[in-house]
């Protein structure tokens, strides 16, 4: 069994969790990077993902085009 399934203790879903697997694993494949660099950015700007994509924006690591192609398909 991973550690993942081990650990069923809550944990705040505004978060991410550099601990989990699953957290780092969705959240680098949500905005395109690299697991080292999604931790890279956490440790800088802090756990919370729209600071993540707020900094990721600034940094132009994600287009304006991407961030409505988001919205969009959320909308669905």
């Amino acid at each position: 069994m991973a550690v993942d399934e081990l650990n069923r203790t809550r944990r705040d879903p505004t978060q991410l969790d550099l601990g989990s697997k699953y957290d780092v694993a969705f959240w680098s494949r949500r905005f395109g990077i690299t697991h080292q660099q999604l931790e890279a950015i956490v440790l800088k700007v802090g756990n919370l993902p729209d600071d993540v994509h707020k900094f990721l924006r600034q940094q132009h690591w994600i287009s304006q085009t991407d961030v409505t192609r988001e919205t969009t398909s959320q909308a669905r």
